[in-house]
């Protein structure tokens, strides 16, 4: 299946072609990245299951490697996703 081209305008009146994928998801498939994110999460952290504000004083402050920032931006995105955010 070839996928479609998305038209994007820069500033300079350069047009970037770019193809999208779109991906779907049961909530059963969400819950368990969300499950197996955390887990990740905390074994990087190297503490007990830290609550939701500990985490995103954590980002906020920049005390997160690269790694455990990608992490948590995908969490928050899974649970975007589940309507948890």
């Amino acid at each position: 299946m070839s996928l479609p081209l998305v038209r994007i305008k820069a500033k300079r009146k350069k047009v970037i072609l770019m193809k999208l994928k779109v991906r779907r998801f049961t909530n059963a498939e969400l819950r368990a990245r969300q499950r197996d994110l955390r887990a990740k999460l905390t074994e990087s952290l190297g503490m007990a299951l830290p609550s939701d504000d500990v985490l995103k004083e954590l980002a906020w402050s920049g005390g997160f490697t690269y790694e455990q920032r990608d992490i948590y931006d995908e969490l928050r995105r899974v649970e975007s996703l589940l309507g948890e955010r």
